[in-house]
């Protein structure tokens, strides 16, 4: 017989854990405890006795865990059997186990020989090209409120004649009389009616092209020397020592500004070289980068670190998702190495290359957008270290909600920026940037998210 309403609100506990796993609302977690969700039995109870007693309903669900012990529910996979309580959310052990159940399920899945699979995929590896450019303001870090930014375009080499007529289509189409040698943001931005012409074209090229793809890095001048002073903090942290903050003020003495302005941009290069190697061996490629020249004496040195330190960078770690945080797993001498998976291509002037003006266009435009758009860099901040709390797979990053009104500045072109216009285009969906207070961030434009990189 169905149990009324009054008496499954009073009814002991084997009455009420019965109705509820005949309804499937009531689990195990690891730990043994019993857990359910609140919201899922608080509808369920209203879907069978009605809602004009809701906030009865609701009040007695909410008191199931005070009444029999039970456990709110706090994560789930009902596919896997997975179902943890509030502590076990956050349980490295609960993660072994939920790793395990999501690998055996897999296997089962899988029936394909990995001989076979990694066959194939060494036949249809796809080369890429790399254009990456910079967009600086005047003698960045040395000025109070400037910025840098670094743009890399991923265009596979079947896709190479298709930029370089889009990009001479784009000069013969834009500009009345004389037409420029080049494509150079610095110019044309002046210009509203130039850079709307020129920034729908880049826009169109960059969405509807098939495998192109932006890597961009945003750093404000506050930003930059407020991630070192975190950096500091950090390293004292991890030492068990209490900060120097007289070593962390020599952070912007004039001689370490004078010796940024000089060698900033090398470390910015590499992040986003770095970031462009990852992006490659996910897709199983293979690439050539080709960065704009300055000088021989301004980028030997950089190409040779590249050179050098590059095939080393471990690849293909996995990124573990757990709650409001992302885990890795410690580096080992036997990880996956990149190798020449990603070379430097043969300097080219940006006279020459197409793909760098195309990437010039996405440096400057990345830097006018967060220029224009400076809540970003407020956004979600917090003074406290963000250190890493797990001993067997530590975090790598923090997670936190994009609030809907910073959301609309990317879904929808407002001011100068054509991001909104091709952001579809965003590897991954993310652009990566500093905060005002240093937060290492990518921002995942398609799920709303910002996570922030442990200090």
């Amino acid at each position: 017989m169905a149990m009324s309403l009054d008496e499954l609100l009073d009814g002991s506990e084997s009455e009420v854990a019965n109705w509820l796993k005949d309804r499937d609302l009531l689990h195990e977690c690891d730990c043994g405890y019993s857990v359910y969700s609140v919201d899922a039995v608080n509808e369920a109870v209203q879907e069978d006795h009605g809602d004009s007693r809701c906030d009865e309903i609701f009040d007695w669900a909410c008191n199931l865990s005070n009444e029999f012990g039970w456990m709110w529910e706090r994560a789930s996979n009902p596919d896997l059997g997975i179902y943890h309580c509030q502590y076990c959310a956050e349980s490295e052990f609960s993660l072994l186990l939920d790793l395990e159940r999501t690998a055996s399920q897999a296997k089962i899945r899988d029936k394909s020989p990995s001989e076979n699979r990694l066959a194939t995929a060494k036949s249809t590896r796809q080369r890429y090209n790399v254009y990456i450019d910079e967009s600086y303001s005047p003698e960045f870090p040395r000025k109070t409120g400037g910025s840098y930014s670094y743009a890399a375009v991923i265009v596979p080499q079947s896709q190479v004649s298709a930029l370089g007529k889009t990009v001479e289509r784009t000069i013969s189409e834009s500009y009345r009389g004389s037409t420029p040698k080049e494509l150079k943001f610095q110019k044309y931005s002046r210009r509203p009616r130039l850079l709307e012409q020129v920034g729908n074209r880049m826009s169109e090229f960059l969405t509807q092209t098939h495998g192109v793809a932006i890597i961009g890095l945003y750093v404000p001048r506050d930003g930059y020397f407020a991630e070192k002073a975190r950096a500091y903090k950090a390293f004292d942290y991890y030492k068990g020592q209490a900060p120097d903050f007289d070593d962390i003020a020599k952070i912007k003495s004039q001689e370490r500004i004078e010796k940024a302005v000089r060698e900033a941009w090398r470390d910015f290069a590499f992040t986003l070289a770095a970031c462009v190697g990852q992006y490659i061996s996910g897709l199983n490629g293979e690439a050539k980068l080709y960065f704009d020249p300055v000088s021989a004496k301004h980028d030997h040195p950089f190409f040779t670190m590249i050179r050098e330190i590059l095939p080393k960078l471990p690849i293909d770690e996995p990124a573990i998702r757990q709650g409001n945080k992302i885990l890795t797993v410690w580096p080992s001498e036997r990880a996956k190495r990149l190798k020449k998976r990603v070379r430097l291509g043969r300097s080219l002037t940006s006279e020459k290359c197409p793909g760098l003006q195309v990437a010039d266009f996405v440096a400057g435009d990345l830097r006018i957008f967060f220029d224009e758009n400076q809540a970003f860099l407020d956004a979600a901040l917090t003074e406290e270290l963000l250190i890493n709390k797990k001993v067997l797979f530590p975090q790598s990053h923090y997670v936190k909600t994009v609030n809907s009104t910073l959301m609309k500045k990317v879904m929808r072109k407002t001011g100068r920026s054509f991001l909104p216009e091709y952001r579809s285009a965003l590897a991954h969906g993310l652009i990566s940037y500093y905060t005002f207070n240093g937060h290492m961030r990518a921002f995942d434009t398609v799920n709303a998210e910002f996570r922030d990189m442990v200090d």
